[in-house]
């Protein structure tokens, strides 16, 4: 199959421009060639059509080689230039070798051009090759540089011992760093400290092999200390002998999907309480409520007074209990679901308190406990009411709760800076510090029957710390076991 050959001649004799083509047509080219003799043709030439090459005499009578050859160069085309000449010196040959001639070839000797003029086509063509693979490259390169630096998510150049070598606009706004600073870190730096084993972990597998990419949830340290949840992926790119060239890892930021789940956790953490309460706690109460009726209905014309009035009160403080389970639950269900006014507004503590412990002072005085409040009367602090009124409450009865016959229940208040400090101090049974660890937490909170095996749902101490953060204020315990238990917390002053 013949080859197709574009070819500019640059000769003076017809004779010797046909005896070329002839040549070449016998070699398997299919010559489409143009024969000029001057400057003027060789610039039109040059600019109407593409050549594959140039054979050039090396003498004409309006024309030379160096000349034809500085037109070719440029032009801008990187075409084979071959000189054919009956006679030039070594010296000239050589000189025009270095301007830029790829060979030259004496007329007594053409059987020398073909294989010349093939070996200049083949290094011709993969040059062209090489150039368009170069060129295919830079601008993949410049691709990637474009979409790497523009990515909304963080993305980043590792290298295998874990150091940034680059690093995009997003993942400095996710880090907080600027890319200056996370080019002087290494990943650790960043990693939160409970989740560096486990990146370690994966990193081993990737450079020894065992995978080829990994995807997982992680938390980075943002410059400004706050933890920064992000999807991770990173993949190894090898060298051609398969040895580790560096980690190209994507970051997008997963914190308010952390934080979605943790609201949703927490959801069913309150529905599973609150089924839990409803199942267990108000129907164990409402059990006791029926049973006592029952024998009240039916032993009330055969028992003595003395058993009707035990039966009585039995039927009373169950019933009591279980409207203060009630409240709790209603209070506490409104409360997950923001359903509670709050209206703060200035509040004598101790006129506040005298009103609660009006109802409380009964459920001390079946116990002989002791209700102390050293509060002065002038301390004023700003509160919701209802709140705060919860709050008290709550504490109170669970000092009087976990408080033997015959203790002490104490209040006190304190001005602090810009802050009062409440305290509710027993002399009760206590508790160690597995049991301090567990108060105001809705996931693992039960309900502690106290000192004369009184019942509660366990949500008291929820509400409490709801609440107290809705003030903007603190709530904590202090206790020993056998030493009393001491509860605190903090309201606007």
């Amino acid at each position: 199959m013949n080859r197709q050959l574009n070819l500019l001649l640059v000769e003076d004799s017809e004779s010797d421009a046909a005896m070329i083509v002839r040549l070449l047509e016998k070699a398997g080219y299919n010559v489409n060639w143009k024969l000029i003799a001057d400057a003027g043709q060789m610039c039109a030439a040059l600019s109407g059509q593409r050549w594959d090459a140039v054979i050039c005499d090396y003498n004409l009578p309006q024309f030379d080689a160096l000349s034809a050859l500085t037109l070719t160069q440029q032009s801008g085309h990187d075409i084979p230039f071959l000189i054919v000449s009956g006679y030039i010196s070594d010296e000239t040959a050589a000189e025009l070798m270095k301007a830029g001639a790829n060979d030259y070839i004496m007329k007594d000797n053409l059987a020398r051009l073909v294989p010349a003029l093939e070996r200049e086509l083949q290094d011709s063509k993969a040059l062209r090759e090489q150039l368009l693979t170069e060129t295919a490259l830079e601008e993949s390169d410049r691709r990637f540089h474009v979409a790497f630096t523009n990515a909304a998510i963080g993305m980043a150049i590792v290298s295998p011992e874990g150091n940034y070598q680059k690093v995009n606009n997003a993942l400095c706004k996710l880090t907080g760093y600027s890319d200056k600073e996370l080019l002087s870190r290494n990943i650790l730096d960043i990693t939160h400290p409970d989740d560096r084993a486990n990146d370690l972990k994966k990193i081993d597998k990737i450079l020894s092999g065992e995978i080829n990419h990994y995807h997982l949830e992680k938390r980075y340290i943002h410059k400004r200390g706050q933890v920064v949840w992000v999807l991770l992926s990173v993949s190894l790119v090898r060298n051609k002998n398969n040895e580790p060239l560096y980690f190209v890892s994507q970051a997008q930021d997963i914190t308010e999907t952390k934080k979605y789940e943790q609201e949703l956790q927490e959801l069913n953490v309150s529905k599973d309480k609150f089924f839990s309460i409803i199942a267990h706690d108000l129907k164990n109460m409402f059990n006791n409520i029926l049973g006592f009726s029952d024998l009240l209905k039916s032993e009330i014309k055969t028992s003595d007074t003395a058993t009707i009035e035990q039966y009585v009160d039995m039927v009373n403080s169950s019933a009591h209990q279980t409207y203060a389970i009630l409240a709790n639950l209603l209070e506490w269900a409104n409360s997950q679901r923001g359903k509670i006014p709050f209206n703060p507004a200035p509040i004598a503590l101790r006129e506040l308190l005298n009103e609660e412990l009006d109802v409380l002072r009964k459920n001390a005085a079946q116990k002989n406990i002791e209700l102390k409040i050293r509060i002065p009367e002038s301390l004023t602090l700003t509160a919701d009411k209802d709140m705060l009124k919860t709050v008290l409450r709550n504490l109170i009865s669970n000092a009087i709760k976990f408080t033997p016959k015959n203790g002490k229940v104490e209040l006190r208040a304190t001005r602090g800076e810009q802050q009062i400090e409440i305290a509710v101090l027993d002399n009760g049974i206590g508790m160690n510090k597995k049991d301090l660890d567990k108060l105001f937490k809705l996931d693992i909170i039960n309900s502690t029957p106290g000192t004369e095996d009184e019942k509660g749902t366990g949500l008291g101490l929820i509400l409490c710390s709801d609440f107290v953060k809705k003030h903007g204020g603190e709530i904590w315990a202090e206790s020993e076991p056998g030493k009393g238990s001491t509860f605190k917390f903090t309201m606007p002053e």
